[in-house]
């Protein structure tokens, strides 16, 4: 069989789209329309074949289609590589079980037949001399016997934020996104540039397509609103305010009725007392609390108990000794039942418990640490059973880059890794390796109306750090960790940023 490596220019080409064919006998690479337009044509290496061992079982394929969803002049994600190395990841665990490399321009790296390995994803490496300056992933997926499959991947220039040719449907700043069970990323609510109107839509970007288009619409979505995943693949909103920064009781839920399918926003009954920038945790999967976020002058250590009813979700008041609503930074449920709350001081900080038998709700305070962990406005994220990682915050005035790691079964702090930028409410989300965290936008000040610059990955086990600068300031953008690893940012404008792009996508490498 002869493997055929092209690189071509046609003017008015369309974005890059070229494959990777896997197969138990031979592994090839096809790269049409690459190069800008207008540059001279290039041929290379024609017809050349390279024998791969063969595991047992039927042969299986998988076409990996590399696709370039931008319109960068200066993205070619080959250019100054003289090294391609091609790799097969346990998607669990991280462990690399196969990997090939070879001198580019040249033939082709190789892999074994994919049957058997289970659940992996592919990367693809562009190398100049030993730095990655490319990057390519799949999403996970499994190869049964005797299945053909198409892959996407995106390939593209490592840690850069790269304009995607896809508009949003609308300019969206301060809005949510929410990572659907199929992949896809819901963006909620929001405001619009001028900050006046608070949109009442929704809209979802495909991975798959790389392009927006509208889900669901309904009622103005609140900014800032807690919110909190549902077992069913839904999302739950509760509270925020108004673009005029009065506080709401109203309650929504974005519904997503399967994969591929239209979500919705449905109305639940109201909370009994507005709130804004409070938090929401579940402690099953038909009941709850929400706490913080209410009036300063007026707060009390009342809190919103949440139940599952057949008209949905359902909030009363109950009073819990001890807690300090008013104080309540963030809240988080844990897998053995509790909550753990942070609040501005330590007496305010410690685990919040609902009885199991008699409804009974309990505080207990575990002031532990030098009292830095004791923040406003951070973010708390679940690392597993037994760590919670409270990211940035807002203590004295001043918008923090430290954070700190809660070990939920001895009840005290560490210092962990610090962000390279200061960040309140920043947004965090898993990468595709153990141990480390996405971590975006956010705010650079205690009012919530300077985002926080780039986007970064942290190792914290190995304390590697990647920080890649937006195209521009983006005040209320959001971060979204795609199936691949790609981050996608969307929206974040200020008044004055007229036409500016609506989303990047970035492809980190750490």
């Amino acid at each position: 069989m002869c493997v055929g490596l092209f690189l071509s220019s046609l003017p008015s080409l369309p974005p890059l789209a070229r494959s990777l064919v896997v197969s138990a006998s031979v592994f090839s690479m096809v790269l049409p329309d690459f190069l800008p337009v207008f540059l001279p044509a290039l041929g290379l290496a024609a017809c050349k074949t390279r024998p791969l061992e063969i595991g047992a079982g039927p042969d299986a394929a998988v076409t990996i289609e590399l696709v370039n969803p931008t319109t960068c002049s200066n993205c070619d994600p080959l250019s100054d590589v003289n090294t391609l190395r091609l790799e097969v990841v346990r998607s669990a665990t991280g462990e690399r079980i196969a990997t090939d490399s070879t001198p580019w321009p040249g033939e082709p790296p190789s892999l074994p037949d994919l049957t058997g390995f289970g659940v992996v994803r592919v990367e693809l490496l562009g190398l100049s001399g030993n730095d990655v300056v490319s990057v390519g992933r799949t999403a996970p997926f499994a190869v049964a016997p005797g299945q053909r499959a198409t892959i996407p991947m995106l390939f593209l220039p490592a840690n850069r934020a790269i304009a995607l040719t896809a508009e949003l449907v609308e300019a969206r700043s301060k809005h949510v996104a929410f990572r659907r069970i199929d992949g896809r990323i819901a963006l909620i609510g929001g405001v619009e540039p001028a900050g006046v109107r608070r949109f009442d839509s929704v809209e979802v970007y495909d991975p798959a397509t790389h392009t927006f288009a509208p889900d669901a619409a309904g009622v103005p979505v609140p900014l800032f609103p807690a919110v909190n995943a549902l077992d069913d693949g839904s999302l739950l909103l509760v509270g925020g305010e108004g673009s005029t920064g009065v506080r709401q009781s109203g309650v929504q839920i974005y519904e997503v009725a399967g994969e591929g399918l239209p979500g919705a926003l449905v109305l639940q009954s109201a909370l009994p007392e507005p709130r804004s920038q409070g938090c929401v945790a579940r402690v099953g999967p038909q009941k709850g609390v929400v706490m913080g976020g209410v009036d300063p002058v007026s707060g009390d250590s009342v809190v919103d108990v949440m139940r599952l009813g057949d008209s949905g979700w359902e909030f009363t008041r109950a009073a819990v000794d001890g807690l300090d609503n008013a104080a309540v930074s963030a809240c988080i449920g844990l897998d053995d039942g509790r909550v753990f709350v942070l609040g501005d001081d330590g007496s305010q900080t410690g685990f919040f418990t609902y009885g199991e038998t008699d409804g009974a709700l309990t505080f207990a305070s575990v002031a532990s640490g030098d009292g830095e962990q004791f923040v406003r406005s951070p973010t708390l994220y679940g690392l597993d059973a037994e760590r919670v990682w409270v990211a940035g915050g807002v203590r004295d005035g001043t918008v923090r880059s430290e954070t700190w790691e809660l070990r939920t079964d001895r009840g005290g702090f560490a210092p962990s890794m610090p962000m390279g930028v200061a960040r309140a409410r920043p947004d965090v989300d898993a990468w595709l390796d153990p141990d480390t965290v996405a971590v975006g936008c956010g705010w650079a000040d205690d009012t919530l109306t300077e985002g926080a610059e780039g986007v970064e990955l942290l190792a914290l086990d190995s304390e590697q750090r990647v920080t890649v600068d937006l195209d521009r300031a983006r005040p209320g953008c959001t971060m979204s960790v795609l199936p691949d690893g790609a981050l996608l940012v969307s929206g974040g404008f200020a008044a004055t940023d007229g036409d500016q792009v609506g989303a990047v996508i970035v492809l980190p490498y750490l």
